[in-house]
C-alpha cells in the first residue's frame, strides 16, 4: 500500500492498462492501441462507460449491469483498484466479526462522517443494510447540546429521520445499529453518541458506537493468531494477516487519518457548524467514488459476494 495524495489520480477516467503492457506493447494516450480497429473499440468502450458515470449520481449494481467487462476495464485505474483491494481486505474480517457479534442480517452498519464510507460500500454491496451520515468536526464542539443548538440542525434532524435514524424505526427493525467513526481521542464519538441517545432518544440496547481504527487493530491481532490454512481467501491471507502485520497501520494512516476515504467513499464533508450545506451534501457527486463503486461491485461479483437489499435503495 502506498500513501496517495490528491494528485494521485491524474485523470479520473484514466484507463487501467498499466498491468497489460505486454498485451498492448504499442500504446498511445489513455492506453489505446495504435491499431485503428482496436483503438476504435477501446475508445468506444471508454466513452460508453464514461457517459454512464457522468449521467448518474451514484453507481449501484443496477448501473454496473449496464456495462460490459471491457467497458468497466476501460475506466479502471491502478489507484482505484488498489483502494478496492485494500478496503475489501479490511471489510471482510470486520463483516465476519459483526456477523458473529450481532448475527447475520441482524445489524445495520452506520458510517459517521467520511472515514468509514469506503468500508461501508463493501458492506452495502455485500447485502448489509448500510447508512451514511455526513457530519464532521465534532471535536470542535463543546458537547452534543452545542450541536443541537447549531443553526439549521432541525434540517439535519429531519435528514436523520429520513435515513431511519429514529427511536421508532430502530425499535421496529429489531436490529442493532452499529455506528462507526475514526477516532483519535474518542471525543467526537462520545459527542455523537450523546447526540443519538440523549437528544434523539435512540434505544441504547439496540445501538453500539465503535471506533473503526480500534476494531481494525483488534482484528489484526486476532487474525495474526489464525493459522494460514484456515483462511480461504488468498487475497486476504496475503494482505491482512501475519505476513503483512503493518497493513492495518498503513490502512488506518492512508484511508482514515489522511482522509483518502473522502476520495472513494462518496460522502461529503459536512461541518456541524454548516448544516445549511446539507442539501449539497445529500446531492454530492464524486467521479473517483463512482469508479470505486464500479470496480468494487465488479470485484464482489467475481467473488460471488455481490448482494442487493432493498433497505439500501435510499442510502447516500
Amino acid at each position: 500500500m502506498k500513501i496517495f495524495f490528491n494528485s494521485a489520480i491524474k485523470s479520473t477516467f484514466y484507463p487501467y492498462y498499466s498491468s497489460q503492457k505486454t498485451k498492448f506493447s504499442n500504446t498511445s494516450f489513455c492506453g489505446l492501441t495504435t491499431d485503428k480497429f482496436e483503438r476504435s473499440k477501446e475508445v468506444s468502450n471508454y466513452q460508453k462507460a464514461k457517459n454512464l458515470l457522468s449521467s448518474t449520481k451514484k453507481i449501484t449494481p443496477l448501473e454496473y449491469r449496464k456495462l460490459t467487462p471491457a467497458q468497466i476495464s476501460a475506466v479502471n485505474n491502478y489507484e482505484t483498484k488498489e483502494a478496492v483491494d485494500d478496503n475489501i481486505a479490511v471489510a471482510l474480517p470486520l463483516k465476519d466479526f459483526l456477523d458473529k457479534k450481532y448475527g447475520k442480517d441482524k445489524y445495520v452498519f452506520v458510517s459517521i462522517g467520511t472515514s468509514p464510507a469506503p468500508l461501508g460500500r463493501v458492506f452495502e454491496f455485500s447485502g448489509v443494510e448500510t447508512k451514511y451520515l455526513p457530519i464532521s468536526d465534532l471535536r470542535y464542539s463543546t458537547g452534543y447540546r452545542d450541536v443541537v443548538e447549531a443553526e439549521y440542525f432541525y434540517d439535519y434532524e429531519k435528514f436523520l429521520e429520513e435515513q431511519g435514524i429514529s427511536k421508532k424505526n430502530i425499535e421496529d427493525s429489531k436490529k442493532t445499529f452499529v455506528f462507526y467513526d475514526f477516532t483519535a481521542s474518542g471525543k467526537t464519538l462520545r459527542i455523537f453518541r450523546d447526540l443519538m441517545l440523549k437528544h434523539l432518544g435512540l434505544p441504547e440496547k439496540q445501538t453500539d458506537f465503535r471506533s473503526l481504527n480500534e476494531d481494525i487493530l483488534a482484528l489484526r491481532d486476532e487474525i495474526r493468531k489464525i493459522k494460514p490454512d484456515v483462511i480461504t481467501d488468498r487475497k486476504l491471507l496475503k494482505k491482512f494477516n501475519i505476513k503483512d502485520p503493518s497493513f492495518a497501520n498503513s490502512y488506518i494512516g492512508n484511508y482514515l487519518a489522511f482522509s483518502e476515504a473522502s476520495k472513494y467513499g462518496g460522502i461529503a464533508h459536512l461541518d456541524y457548524r454548516n448544516f445549511y450545506q446539507l442539501n449539497d451534501a445529500k446531492n454530492f457527486e464524486s467521479k473517483s467514488a463512482k469508479i470505486y463503486n464500479l470496480i468494487l461491485i465488479d470485484e464482489l461479483s467475481k467473488r460471488g459476494q455481490l448482494k442487493q437489499v432493498s433497505a439500501n435503495s435510499h442510502c447516500l
